[in-house]
């Protein structure tokens, strides 16, 4: 039920689906890049990976 109600909401609103899912893999790829190169970006890293999250919980809650 609820993968089916996110699917209508992303289906809705393309530009959030692409806005959340590209925050979460720049920000995998943040937290990853730390241990690959050892700079350090999880700060960062583990933002975007919540602002991605968001919009996935925005899309789960959403009324319409």
């Amino acid at each position: 039920m609820c993968m089916e109600k996110m699917k209508r909401y992303f289906s809705k609103h393309v530009c959030m689906n692409s806005l959340s899912h590209l925050l979460l893999g720049i920000g995998l790829g943040f937290v990853g890049y730390r241990y690959l190169a050892g700079y350090d970006l999880w700060t960062a890293g583990l933002v975007l990976i919540g602002l991605g999250i968001l919009g996935h919980v925005i899309a789960l809650f959403s009324k319409k």
